[in-house]
């Protein structure tokens, strides 16, 4: 009798655990989502910029309870931070568009080379949109090992965008170099030429 009672709580604690996991896992699923969009310069539902100045992002503290995690979430956002500041000078916005008019040719030059980089940007976003949808499947005969494999967690996400968030990095720094002093011709070529003085090899 004693031996059945245990097995029974046994099985009592598994399944709790279980749903436990699966509501942590649901709502790092969440988040994920939402940093995604945030890297596109998109307020999510659980992730969004906050209105007070220099307060960065706001994170649900119930679906990110622990510090880590939100330090974690706001480091990623920190990509979309970066695309802002470079889709200000050469996004197809009206803002951008109306810096642009009648402007020098090797400003053109500049923002094309941008958007080419950018576009890198939109096909990594789309991979990690997709492997972030396989991570929910809810497809019966697809394993549960396989889907943990696939899944995009939080930390899969920072190492997918280590090297992207660098290369971001020194285009917004280009941007806030030419933008607000209204940057061209032999001007922007100096200031181009001082970026490439760098002991990185990427960086150059």
């Amino acid at each position: 009798k004693k031996k059945a009672l245990h097995e029974a709580n046994k099985k009592k604690i598994s399944s709790e655990d279980k749903i436990y996991i699966e509501e942590q896992e649901e709502g790092e699923a969440k988040l994920v989502r939402d940093v995604l969009w945030c890297m596109q310069g998109i307020d999510g539902s659980c992730v969004y910029r906050s209105l007070a100045p220099g307060e960065g992002y706001v994170v649900d503290r119930t679906l990110a309870p622990k510090l880590s995690i939100v330090d974690r979430i706001r480091e990623l956002c920190e990509l979309g931070w970066l695309y802002r500041r470079i889709v200000r000078l050469c996004g197809d916005g009206r803002e951008s568009q109306h810096y642009l008019l009648g402007t020098s040719k090797t400003l053109t030059a500049l923002c094309s080379a941008l958007r080419e980089e950018l576009a890198e940007y939109y096909r990594l976003i789309a991979i990690l949109e997709s492997q972030a949808a396989l991570g929910t499947s809810s497809i019966q005969d697809v394993d549960d090992t396989e889907i943990e494999e696939q899944r995009l967690s939080l930390r899969r996400l920072a190492v997918w965008t280590m090297e992207p968030k660098e290369r971001l990095k020194c285009m917004a720094a280009v941007c806030d170099a030419v933008r607000p002093n209204h940057v061209r011709g032999g001007a922007l070529l100096s200031v181009l030429d001082a970026r490439t003085k760098h002991g990185d090899p990427a960086t150059r």
